[in-house]
């Protein structure tokens, strides 16, 4: 599951309701599953997108190929967010009696190699982590990368 909390001023949330909603009908047409939004009742700039993708390699796959016109709602979305406030968390849901997440399936070796190829991509442009800019760098890094931490 992802989950994506925005920041708007309550002077754009009109017109960020429609197009926070055509990002959403874009998720679902490229497989999104539960797609909702919701804004917080005590904090009326908070918005919350969540949404199911059916594996994580549909996830990375829909982050690296976006349409043009994709990409041109993703801009009026972000023209009308605080700054670069928004947050991505992505949860793996855990039906009962399902083994915690924690030590990876793969070698440390493998890991370290697949964490420092996506940290170099990172530092080569330039990027601060924890900023939305290095996570679309670090989404968009090569799926052999990820691949090789999850097989």
């Amino acid at each position: 599951m992802v989950a994506i909390e925005y920041r708007v001023r309550p002077g754009n949330a009109v017109e960020f309701a429609a197009v926070i909603n055509e990002v959403g009908r874009i998720r679902r047409r490229d497989g999104a599953r539960a797609w909702s939004i919701a804004q917080d009742v005590d904090a009326v700039e908070l918005w919350v997108e969540r949404f199911e993708c059916p594996t994580w390699l549909d996830y990375l796959r829909w982050r690296t190929r976006p349409t043009q016109s994709d990409q041109t709602v993703r801009e009026r979305l972000v023209g009308l967010i605080e700054g670069e406030q928004f947050r991505v968390r992505r949860l793996v849901v855990r039906p009962p009696g399902a083994h915690p997440l924690g030590r990876l399936r793969t070698s440390s070796r493998r890991a370290r190699a697949a964490s420092a190829a996506t940290m170099a991509v990172v530092s080569a442009r330039g990027l601060r982590r924890g900023t939305p800019a290095c996570d679309a760098a670090i989404e968009a890094a090569p799926l052999g990368i990820w691949q090789s931490l999850v097989g």
